[in-house]
């Protein structure tokens, strides 16, 4: 392909360089993770994981709160959304992934809900 073009070789080193521009393009560039909060009410829990949630990860933007019985029709009417977090288990067959957790958001929470992210974040690159 070098000769093709009529290029000359490309070193190790020189390789090593496009790698690390391509993987800070791909850091800088990360698009959030939409999030739909869901508790029983709506209200107290759901908003108490919010506060938890956007101090500890940034890079995610929650949509809404949500009571369980409304859930079908908020997912309805934010297309957007990536991921459902909850405090309670669901039933039914969703169309986004669902993560279960604590209001407390404890660090095996936290770790689960980065792990979910990084899927959700390496599906959309191969789209």
């Amino acid at each position: 392909m070098v000769r093709h073009f009529g290029l000359n070789n490309i070193d190790d080193e020189e390789v090593g360089f496009i790698v690390v521009y391509f993987a800070q393009a791909i850091e800088s560039k990360q698009t959030p993770v939409n999030i739909l909060l869901v508790c029983t009410t709506g209200l107290g829990t759901a908003q108490l994981l919010r506060a938890k949630i956007e101090r500890r990860f940034s890079e995610f933007h929650i949509v809404t709160t949500v009571a369980t019985k409304d859930l079908d029709e908020k997912l309805c009417a934010h297309p957007e959304v990536d991921l459902v977090v909850s405090t309670v288990s669901l039933s039914g067959n969703l169309p986004v992934p669902t993560l279960v957790v604590s209001a407390m958001l404890t660090l095996e929470d936290q770790e689960r809900l980065e792990r979910e992210a990084d899927q959700i974040r390496r599906k959309a690159v191969m789209l």
